[in-house]
């Protein structure tokens, strides 16, 4: 019962995170997916993996940071896993350069 519960709270809670995504672009002028988005937002991530490697050992925590996440995402994407994937999104995000 209490994983059922768990579950549900779980859906709703990707549904909402993706409404505000598919809502964000749709005010951004052009609507896109999370199909569409998680991919590019991986793509980013490591070209922006290979500027934090150039950089050496200083680089290195958040390049394994970023390596750690973007396994993840492929993970998600594998097994279809809706609430891992909007997770892998909104933490590929936080990656900046």
């Amino acid at each position: 019962m209490i994983v059922h519960w768990i579950d549900n709270v779980q859906v709703r809670g990707a549904i909402a995170s993706l409404w505000t995504v598919l809502l964000s672009h749709l005010i951004g002028g052009h609507m896109s997916s999370l199909g569409e988005e998680l991919p590019k937002e991986q793509a980013r991530c490591r070209e922006l993996l290979g500027q934090y490697r150039e950089i050496g050992p200083p680089g290195l925590f958040a390049a394994t940071m970023m390596e750690q996440a973007l396994r993840r995402a492929d993970q998600a994407i594998i097994t279809g896993d809706i609430v891992a994937m909007i997770s892998s999104y909104k933490e590929l995000q936080g990656f900046t350069g």
